[in-house]
């Protein structure tokens, strides 16, 4: 009977070693995250920088919003911004057009709604979220608790710097190199959080800043501009297929 024991106390020493082992993650089918439903309310509270402490003056120049709340019905979004210093912004997103009120004259503003490729804008052609286009299957870190629900984390670095500072920073680079000089770009660490269940981010961080979403009661009207700011779009629309209408040929 003694030469089955080595074997035995082996088998269970190896099952010993696997169970006190932590499992890798396997990264959940399904969406990686989801646009906000069509009739949905939340509020992102954002605390800090992104910069990174090696940055200087450039950190001075990232944008300052403190909180925003997002409306999104009937096919339009209203972002409502309060900045550290309270000044309040908002800006209606309304079929592929930006639409707000000049701060100082009040007269309506009106341009392609487009994303700048930097942490702090959003395409809202393509997602309800600033900052997140970097969430990907290589990215995937695992599954962990935050505030009791179960997330889908992503880990990665990315540039925590404006559009324009970026475009000057790429421009440096290019300088850098042809002159044999070695400069690399700024990076910080980012962390998604997103819900397992709705697929939703519950808890970003760029570098020094924490970014926190709160989803609310979901509006059951749909939105409607007001009405200086809708006749204002009207008028843009009806500029625009001018502008691509078909020129007359002349006979």
């Amino acid at each position: 009977m003694k030469r089955f024991l080595f074997p035995v106390v082996l088998l269970s020493f190896v099952a010993s070693a696997l169970a006190q082992t932590p499992q890798q993650a396997v990264l959940p089918s399904g969406a990686l995250l989801n646009r906000a439903p069509d009739y949905s309310k939340w509020t992102v509270v954002i605390n800090g920088s992104a910069g990174s402490p090696d940055m200087g003056s450039k950190e001075k120049h990232a944008p300052t919003n403190s909180l925003s709340t997002l409306t999104k019905a009937g096919g339009i979004i209203l972002e409502q911004n309060v900045d550290t210093q309270g000044q309040k912004e908002e800006i209606w997103h309304c079929k592929g057009i930006r639409v707000e009120k000049d701060p100082k004259t009040a007269a309506p503003l009106i341009s392609p709604d487009r994303g700048t490729g930097d942490i702090y804008s959003v395409d809202f052609s393509q997602s309800d979220f600033a900052g997140l286009s970097w969430v990907s299957p290589k990215t995937f870190a695992g599954i962990e608790k935050y505030e009791g629900r179960d997330c889908i984390v992503f880990r990665d670095k990315v540039s925590p710097l404006t559009a324009e500072y970026r475009r000057q920073e790429m421009s440096g680079i290019a300088i850098a190199q042809s002159l044999g000089q070695d400069m690399s770009e700024i990076l910080v660490p980012a962390i998604a959080y997103i819900d397992l269940q709705t697929r939703l981010p519950v808890l970003v961080t760029f570098g020094n800043q924490k970014r926190v979403y709160q989803y609310s009661t979901i509006p059951h009207d749909p939105l409607t501009l007001p009405p200086d700011l809708a006749e204002a779009l009207k008028g843009y629309g009806e500029k625009l297929q001018r502008l691509s209408a078909p020129s007359v040929r002349a006979y």
